[in-house]
Formats: C-alpha cells, structure tokens, sequence
C-alpha cells in the first residue's frame, strides 16, 4: 500500500469515528444539527474510504459504484447548508422545498441511472471511448452547475454564520462557543478542500495530493475537536429564545424606540443608574432578555438604547463595565491572593478567554500587565 492510500485509509478511519462520537452526542446538546453534522461527516468518511475500495479493486469489478463518490460530492454542499441552518435554528422543521436543495444530485443520478444496467466490460469500453461533442456539453455545463451551486451554498453557510455571530452579541455579553466560529471557519476549510479537489485534475497540482492528504487529516483533527467539544448553541429558556429570534427577526421596532426623545433620555439615565447601583453585570450568566426582565422594559427596546445611545452592542457594553470593574479588583492590593482567572470570574466573566479579550480591547494591556503596572 502506497503512502497516499495509507494516509488516507487513516483519514476514513478519523471520519468514521467521528461519525461515531457524534452520533452518540453523549452530552445531548444540539441534537438535530449533530445529526445533520454526523450525516455530512459520513459523506466525507466516504469520500476517503473510496480510494481504499479503489485500492481493493472494487471499482475495477464493479465500475458504477464509482458514481456513489460524485453523489456524494454533490451532496455535500447541501448538508453543509443543512448543518448550519439546524445550528442557527434548533426548532426547525423540515419542509417539503428543502428537498430542492437536492436537484442536481437527483438530476445527475437520472442521468447516469442507466449506466447501473451494463456490464463492468462495457462500462469500461464506455468510459475509455472518446467523447462525443454532445458528452463534453453536457460534462461542462454540469460541471459549471457543480461549481456554482458549492460557492453559492458555501457563501450563504458562511454569511449566516457572520450574521448569527453579530446578532448573538446583541443578546449576550458571554458568546464564546456560541458564536460559532469553529464553524465558520470550518466552512471556509470546505471551501478550501472544493477547490484542492477542483485542481487535483490538473497534473501540475495533482502530483502533492500525498502532502494534501497530511492537510485533510490535520483538518479533520482540528474539526472533530471542536466539533466534539461543541457548547450548547442556544442555553436558554423558552422565553429567552423567542426573545432572541424576535430580536433578529426583520419586524419594524416599536415606534417609540427610533429616536432621541424623552422617552430613550428616561430609560438611558435608568439603565446608567441601574448598571451603577445594582451591578448586573456581575451575573456572568446576564443576557439581555434576563437584564430587560430586571428594568422592566421590552427587549427589543434595550437593545436600541445600547445600541443608538452608547453606540455598543450588548456583548461590548456589559463586557466593559465588567472591565472598568476588573480594573479596580487588579489595583487593590489585598486581593493579590485571587489569580486572574479568579479576578474575570468576580467581575461577571464567565470564559477566560472573553476576559482577556475585551480587557485588553478596552484597555490596551493584558489583566496581567495591567497588574504588574499599577
């Protein structure tokens, strides 16, 4: 066995148990999205345990499973597309125009159906026969189609990822994990793989597909680890979750909510006096649903007053009250005793990580730093 079928044979052995771990989702979290993810991790074990059957000589016996692969191929733009959705929108159903999402993959099973009728002699002398014009139209044309419909569905995958990313800061000051990155950036690793794919037909290309192979298990690795460590995308209650999906929704705002008046000045100065006296930015678990609840106002109407009155969303103008609250933590010198991980958790951070972000983005130094500078 050669170094490309070995690595790959590994790669398939990573894919599939992938497929295992997250179909298992032993913490239940994001249930139906892990099951679209799961299907779309089977697609990609059977991409690399084709070249395995290849090596076998399985498809010299029975030349048509190789259509199996450009199925799959075709199909997985789609579930990529699928697996976003269901992340974004846990209570999704299925509907009947989703499965147009699936026409060219039942076009081109159409059209190769009666290929399964001939024999593995006369699919051989088919396939080494030259192409006739009305072939190379046909293979061009639905080439371009392939090629089209993977940027298209892998651009929508990624602006909605982007758009979820802005709008769950506008609900929630804590979004590490809930924002997605992972994968997003997954998404743009997909789109990575389609084009290695689409040039491993030219020769000059073709010849590093054994250092590609290193890359596809590496990325593979990379996409199980965060995949499998994924938090739950939507932690809240029923209420807080229409909140969410009202917030995001396309709905005009209340028509009090648009402007200067003496209605946003009142709930402004509230909101400032509020954030001084009772310090809700402490709760690490404070979500703008939970923060309106406690004012009194309507969510939506909240969001409007951070937004066109401080010029913030939500995530930032918690975050830096949290900050300004850390800062006067660091500078007392009886609380040298806390570390810095210690300090984040007493001013209202819930993630390490979030802490020395919007520390430093506020104040231009590491909590750390900051510390040893007073």
């Amino acid at each position: 066995m050669t170094f490309y079928e070995s690595i790959t044979a590994i790669n398939s052995g990573i894919a599939l148990l992938l497929v295992f771990l997250i179909v298992t989702n032993p913490s239940q979290k994001n249930r139906k999205a892990n099951q679209w993810l799961a299907g779309f991790t089977g697609l990609l074990f059977y991409l690399f345990f084709e070249e395995v059957l290849d090596a076998w000589g399985l498809f010299e016996r029975v030349p048509q499973l190789e259509l199996i692969g450009q199925y799959v191929v075709l199909s997985l733009p789609v579930l990529l597309l699928m697996v976003v959705r269901y992340f974004l929108e846990p209570e999704r159903k299925w509907l009947w125009s989703d499965w147009l999402h699936f026409s060219l993959v039942v076009i081109y099973w159409m059209l190769s159906f009666p290929v399964y009728f001939v024999d593995a002699n006369t699919f051989h002398k088919l396939e080494a026969a030259p192409a006739q014009p009305i072939e190379w139209v046909i293979g061009i044309s639905f080439f371009l189609a392939f090629t089209a419909q993977t940027l298209r569905y892998t651009f929508v995958s990624y602006r909605k990822l982007r758009n979820h990313e802005r709008n769950i800061r506008q609900f929630s000051a804590d979004d590490q994990g809930q924002n997605l990155t992972w994968l997003r950036h997954f998404v743009i690793v997909f789109l990575f793989m389609f084009l290695v794919f689409a040039l491993m037909e030219i020769p000059a290309v073709s010849r590093w597909e054994d250092p590609l192979q290193v890359v596809y298990s590496l990325g593979l690795l990379g996409f199980g680890y965060f995949a499998i460590g994924q938090p739950e995308v939507f932690p809240y209650s029923f209420t807080e979750r229409e909140v969410y999906q009202e917030l995001i929704s396309e709905e005009p705002l209340s028509t009090y909510s648009g402007s200067q008046g003496e209605q946003f000045q009142m709930e402004k100065e509230r909101l400032l006096d509020y954030m001084d006296h009772h310090r809700p930015f402490l709760d690490g678990q404070l979500n703008l649903s939970k923060l309106a609840e406690r004012l009194e106002i309507p969510p939506r109407f909240l969001s409007q007053v951070i937004n066109a009155g401080f010029n913030e969303n939500f995530s930032s103008f918690i975050n830096r009250y949290r900050t300004e609250y850390a800062q006067t933590l660091l500078r007392d010198s009886k609380l040298n005793h806390l570390s810095i991980y210690q300090i984040g958790l007493e001013a209202g951070f819930h993630s390490r990580t979030v802490f020395h972000t919007h520390f430093k983005k506020v104040t231009g130094v590491s909590p750390s730093a900051f510390r040893q500078a007073r």
